[in-house]
Parts: C-alpha cells; structure tokens; sequence
C-alpha cells in the first residue's frame, strides 16, 4: 500500500514522492520521452550516478535526474560508452542547472542534453566529432534511433496522432518564451 503522495517511477520501477514538485517535473519529462521520443521505459535510469573527475571529491557526488542509454539491457549501461541522453530537472521555481547538465555530459558519452523545470526547456548538443557542448544550437532531441541530421525529415507514413496536444503546445510556448524575444504577454 502506499501513502499519498506516493507512487512508482515509470522508468525503474522505483518509490518516489510525487508531493515533491521536481519529482512532478521529472515523472512528466519520462513520459514525453516514451511518448513523444520513443524511448523506452527500459532504455531510462533515474538518479544515476555520473562519475566527474577525482572519485573521492564530495563535489563529484552528484546524480542525473533521467539517463537514456543506447540499449534496453540493464548491463550494458557504461557511463562513457552507452549513454545518449541526460535530462536534468527541476521544480517550476528553479533556473538553474544546465551548467551542471553539461558537466554530466563533458564526463560522459551523451550527445544530447534537456534541461527543464516544467515550464522552461533547453536542449543541449554535443558535437559527435569534436565533443564541444553546446547551447542555443538545437531545438529538440532526435527521437529513439534518429540523428540530430534526422530532425525535421517527416514522410506522411510516419506520422502519429498526438496523444497530448496540450503539454506539446505548452511545451511549444515555452520553448519560443524562453529561447527568442516573445513576450508572454
């Protein structure tokens, strides 16, 4: 039995607290990534440890908040080799954290990086050749087995109707609000 407020991560299977907003955050960004993405529940981890710099430093003790690994098989999830996605989310009142997103990614294999807290969104590259991350140079992440090249490429056969026209249309919103000059008012 669990208690208000209680309920089970989609991903892992795992307790988590849905009283605490950041979890709220989280739990909807899991969805939008199976949904929307094509993403498997099994490809996601949460709270995964991201090894950065000396093991024994207090600083580098830090868990990303979702983790898309390449592969379903839970023992093949190697930091620098099978990770292709890192989100890091925050509750709505937050900014901060993308500094740290991109710290998970320079120490990882991850190509792509989301920041959110619900209402902001930002989506993070990483240049496959070279490593450089970068912000402000992308607008969305590749679905499950797509490139960043694949983006945009839309044949009719593969269309899907839309399960959540309301969180894609805020999602939409709050991306323009918070990338161009577009006022909310």
């Amino acid at each position: 039995m669990s208690l208000p407020g209680q309920n089970i991560d989609l991903a892992t299977g795992k307790k988590i607290d849905l009283e605490k907003p950041e979890e709220k955050v989280r739990q909807e960004y899991e969805k939008i990534l199976h949904e929307d993405y094509e993403y498997s529940y099994d490809q996601m981890d949460i709270e995964v440890f991201i090894q950065r710099g000396n093991r024994n430093s207090q600083a580098n003790k830090e868990r990303a908040d979702i983790v898309v690994y390449k592969t379903t098989d839970k023992n093949k999830r190697q930091q620098n080799e099978d990770i292709l996605g890192i989100v890091e989310t925050k509750k709505p009142t937050k900014k901060e954290g993308i500094k740290q997103l991109m710290s998970y990614m320079s120490a990882s294999s991850a190509y792509w990086g989301v920041w959110t807290n619900g209402e902001e969104i930002e989506y993070i590259y990483r240049h496959p050749v070279n490593g450089e991350i970068k912000r402000d140079y992308v607008y969305q992440i590749p679905k499950n087995g797509e490139t960043f090249e694949d983006i945009g490429r839309v044949s009719k056969k593969n269309l899907k109707p839309a399960s959540n026209l309301k969180a894609i249309f805020r999602r939409l919103l709050n991306t323009l609000y918070t990338n161009t000059n577009i006022s909310r008012a």
